[in-house]
């Protein structure tokens, strides 16, 4: 997509996947609250509708077609939604689970090699609510849900059809594009938030900004391009996350052993309040600092499990690349397998790494591991001191939150995770 500011003059259209083909679901179930206040293929709609697919088609309540467009009335009030139920959330990684969404708009339900595959679509500034709900709760401050929704609406008309090409949507509804998992009623402050930032984005150089945000960077952002490689993006390069002339960030090792007064640390966010702010899929812990311990028998069930390999005992475990904030890039395995011989792999990102070295997904790559050995060299226990949850580019959420929750306003927070950025309205 041409992500020059000129291209866009009026809100989009925007296509969202709630139920996508790799999700290899055959059969679920929609409910309407209010089916009278909408239409399924231009025919009266039932209360519930038992969705299932057929051969190359769709079937539904005895009704056999190629495709079902569920489309709401004019009169269609805010109470109004299609609920699907059994949605997946946080594909591939450690909170993922199946939800009930309540989503506006036209729903469109597809057979798509004989899975199913349902795209929500509507104006783009009726999704973002949705968005900023999901990713956050919406008792959060003013400032922080105005910088979410900058933010979210950025980079969504930035990767417009970049993160599913072979499908025909603009994003998803889970972590890989933004969360989209829909409330019961928008709360007020999430519509003033919408409303004060209407057509509102981050522009660099006259171009729409992709702006990546993650829930914690643990003290210091990382930049883009240690964790999707290719060129810098100026904007998107790490910072210390701290007050001007406060960074305590020059040995990373001790940073993350530590627990310095970064945004999104203890001291601007209370870890009694974390769970208040989170969003409704998330599960409440410790994010800024943690550890995980494993014997030497876990973890290599683990990496056999996750790498596919023969290893009977891990020998070490070695960062060989660490990015800005500590994250490690590249990370070195070194085991014993079946045969009795030394062998090795390497691992290239920080998402293959937090894959491989935890059963679900690692919270971050930014650890230290210490490893405790036998009298026979070979470690017996593995534990990894860890900083932060995500890839910890751009927006670091609960940073965010700990600058709004200290009377920092939306533009404080996005100036200071996207450097030399401006905010414009472009429609």
């Amino acid at each position: 997509m041409n992500k020059n500011v000129n291209h866009i003059t009026e809100e989009p259209i925007i296509r969202i996947g709630i139920i996508l083909p790799e999700d290899k679901n055959t059969e679920i179930i929609i409910d309407f609250p209010n089916p009278s206040n909408y239409t399924i293929n231009s025919e009266p709609l039932s209360k519930k509708l038992f969705v299932k697919c057929q051969s190359e088609s769709i079937l539904i309540n005895n009704k056999l077609a190629d495709k079902f467009v569920i489309e709401p009335n004019n009169s269609l009030n805010k109470n109004d939604f299609t609920i699907i139920n059994s949605v997946p959330t946080g594909r591939r990684f450690h909170w993922q689970s199946e939800i009930q969404v309540r989503i506006p708009g036209k729903v469109i339900i597809q057979n798509h090699n004989g899975y199913l595959f349902i795209i929500n679509e509507l104006p783009l500034e009726q999704y973002l609510p949705y968005v900023s709900t999901s990713e956050m709760n919406p008792d959060c401050p003013s400032a922080l849900l105005e910088a979410q929704t900058i933010a979210a609406r950025s980079w969504l008309l930035a990767n417009r059809k970049v993160n599913h090409p072979k499908l025909d949507i603009d994003v998803c509804n889970d972590d890989c594009c933004q969360r989209y998992q829909g409330v019961t009623d928008i709360p007020d402050k999430s519509l003033q938030a919408i409303q004060k930032t209407f057509g509102q984005v981050l522009l660099y150089n006259n171009e729409i900004c992709d702006a990546r945000y993650s829930k914690c960077c643990g003290g210091i952002t990382e930049s883009f391009e240690n964790v999707w490689g290719g060129k810098p993006i100026p904007y998107l390069s790490g910072i210390p996350d701290f007050p001007p002339n406060n960074n305590q960030t020059d040995d990373l090792l001790n940073f993350i052993k530590s627990s310095p007064p970064a945004f999104c640390s203890e001291r601007y966010v209370k870890p009694s309040d974390i769970k208040k702010y989170l969003g409704k899929v998330d599960k409440s812990s410790s994010y800024y600092r943690w550890n995980i311990a494993y014997s030497q028998k876990e973890i290599t069930s683990i990496i056999n499990q996750k790498l596919d390999l023969d290893a009977t005992n891990i020998i070490n475990i070695s960062p060989l690349k660490r990015g800005y904030s500590g994250r490690i890039t590249k990370l070195k395995i070194d085991y014993i397998n079946k045969s009795d011989k030394n062998k090795s792999i390497i691992l290239n990102s920080e998402y293959d790494i937090r894959n491989a070295l935890h059963k679900q997904f690692l919270y971050s790559s930014a650890i230290i591991i210490e490893q405790k050995t036998q009298r026979n060299y070979l470690p017996e226990k593995f534990k990894f001191i860890g900083a932060g949850w995500g890839h910890g580019v751009g927006l670091c959420q609960i940073g965010a939150l700990g600058m709004a929750l200290n009377e920092y306003s939306a533009g404080d927070i996005l100036k200071h995770y996207f450097k030399n950025i401006k905010i414009e309205k472009i429609y």
